[in-house]
Formats: C-alpha cells, structure tokens, sequence
C-alpha cells in the first residue's frame, strides 16, 4: 500500500520508551498514516476516484480577460498579463487535479 504514494516505511526511534510521548512526537506522521488508509480503503470500496479538471484557458493561445487584460496558457502554466503586456503574475498547475466522492 505504501507504494502507491511512494512512501517507504519509517522505522526509527523516537528516543522514548513511553508509549504516549512516542504518540505525540509522531502525531504528525500518524495522522498522515491515518488519511492514507483512509484514502486508500474509500478508493477500493469505490466511494473516491481521482479526476482530472477540464482546462480553464484553452493552452497554446492567449485569452483577453473582461478588464482588458489577458492570459497566456501553457499544458500547466497560466501567465496573466496586464494591457501594457507586464506579467502581473504566474499560476503554475492550472490543470488540477481533485477528488470526487461519490
């Protein structure tokens, strides 16, 4: 299971033989633990599936915006420009992705 994230098992000592004060130092790798058997039994019981957001701006083209300025897109970048041309800023994945619960 730990494959399918790319995660290999954590086998190291926390420095405490109680078990509570071991619990809370790893709290934060036990919750991540936690949200992927979660993720993982949803997706075999058919309840969650990955899908893959349409585009917003066509790639390959640049879009004008209603306030005159525009945007130029790429497969996973969004430039947005303002009239004169000057990058006001960068938007890298603007193909998402997010899950679907059924």
């Amino acid at each position: 299971m730990l494959r399918m994230f790319n995660v290999r098992a954590v086998n190291r000592s926390l420095g405490t033989p109680i078990r509570a004060e071991a619990e809370a130092i790893a709290a934060q790798e036990i919750a991540l633990h936690r949200v992927r058997l979660h993720y993982v039994r949803s997706k075999r019981e058919g309840a969650i599936s990955l899908v893959t957001a349409p585009f917003r701006f066509e790639p390959g083209r640049r879009h004008e915006l209603p306030d005159g300025s525009s945007v130029v897109a790429t497969n996973d970048t969004l430039i947005y420009l303002d009239q004169s041309g000057t990058v006001l800023r960068v938007s890298i994945g603007s193909r998402g992705h997010h899950f679907r619960v059924s």
